[in-house]
């Protein structure tokens, strides 16, 4: 927005310098463990002690004024933290087998997990690679990671 001319430099900096404080914080809470204690005390219904927790946190390591956005930003990262993580290994599980060739008579119908949906586009398309699936409108990451693990089981047997 700054290099559109959308913006003020002043909001620029304090945008930056928001953001800049948030991932100090984040950086801090995954070192010290603090992340991990924050998200089971949200997991078990303590939503409230959480936020409070961060805000003690943010006061102490960085010293300097944190606006509620930025304490919201920082719960957001904890809460989610676990589901990003999880997403990222599958997508990087994805990459390690895009080269991976889906044998030509692989039986798409009645795979659990795949909706019936994608079961149709893949027998439709009939993809060589598992990249190629991945190109197919409306494959997921999940759907990727479960087309690999039957490609993989398949080809276990076989070999």
């Amino acid at each position: 927005a700054y290099a559109l001319g959308l913006i003020k430099r002043d909001r620029y900096d304090a945008i930056m310098h928001e953001s800049s404080q948030v991932a100090r914080l984040v950086a801090y809470l995954e070192q010290s463990g603090e992340a991990k204690k924050l998200f089971q005390y949200i997991s078990e219904g303590f939503a409230t002690r959480a936020q409070e927790r961060i805000a003690e946190l943010a006061s102490s390591v960085i010293k300097e004024p944190f606006s509620l956005r930025a304490l919201t930003t920082v719960y957001a990262e904890i809460l989610y933290a676990p589901y990003i993580k999880r997403e990222l290994n599958e997508i990087q599980k994805s990459e390690q087998y895009r080269n991976l060739h889906i044998p030509d008579n692989f039986n798409y119908n009645n795979m659990p997990g795949l909706s019936r949906e994608l079961q149709q586009k893949l027998t439709k398309y009939a993809p060589k690679t598992i990249a190629q699936a991945g190109l197919i409108q409306g494959i997921t990451p999940a759907a990727l990671a479960l087309l690999i693990f039957r490609v993989r089981e398949i080809s276990a047997r076989i070999g």
